[in-house]
């Protein structure tokens, strides 16, 4: 039998198919969460325990992106540093490569503008002294209920942005590691394409 083809492979396959859900669902969401702010003019109710949840699924879509492109560069025999977008994005066929591409861009984009729309800080609540305050690195400031909503769109913004980037990467590499049908050989060694997974 070869290593290819041991029983784990099925399994691995799953996962694979999961984490390209997942991290779909995760650009979906930061989506929603980013257009949802920008119409409301203020912070989504509830949002933070939304981004908050994708955090350990950004950090295990990590690993299993740096997984899979380790195997896809075995089988390649290339190094590193001249891998090529077959490698790096696997059977992905140009309309998803697109689609990836362009969603990671954007949420690289709205991550620059949450930060450079909130240079006065983050929504830090009430206090004695005003009703609206934010906090930038330790010094609180009063603001108008507009500059602390602007800031709480700008803060989520931000935060949704960074995670559409890394959710993006994730899917991207999932998607194009997802097995597809053998296009040709035996039953017993059946021909896949070069970038699935390993």
């Amino acid at each position: 039998m070869r290593p290819d083809d041991r029983p784990r492979r099925p399994v691995a396959r799953r996962f694979n198919t999961l984490i390209a859900a997942l991290a779909s669902c995760g650009v979906i969401g930061r989506l929603v969460v980013v257009v949802a702010g920008s119409l409301r003019g203020k912070p989504v109710p509830g949002s933070l325990l939304l981004l908050a949840a994708g955090m350990p699924i950004g950090f295990v879509g990590q690993g299993w992106a740096i997984y899979v492109l380790n195997a896809r560069q075995r089988r390649s025999g290339r190094p590193a540093a001249v891998l090529g977008s077959g490698v790096l994005l696997g059977d992905l066929t140009p309309k998803l490569k697109k689609l990836f591409v362009v969603s990671a861009l954007c949420g690289a984009v709205v991550s620059g503008i949450g930060f450079a729309t909130m240079p006065n800080g983050v929504p830090d609540g009430s206090s004695g002294t005003c009703q609206y305050q934010i906090n930038n690195h330790g010094s609180e400031t009063c603001v108008s209920k507009h500059s602390y909503d602007a800031a709480g769109v700008a803060s989520q913004r931000s935060f949704a942005g960074v995670l559409m980037v890394f959710f993006s990467m994730h899917a991207a590499v999932a998607f194009g590691g997802v097995p597809h049908r053998p296009t040709g050989g035996t039953p017993n060694h059946p021909s896949e394409p070069a970038a699935t997974l390993s």
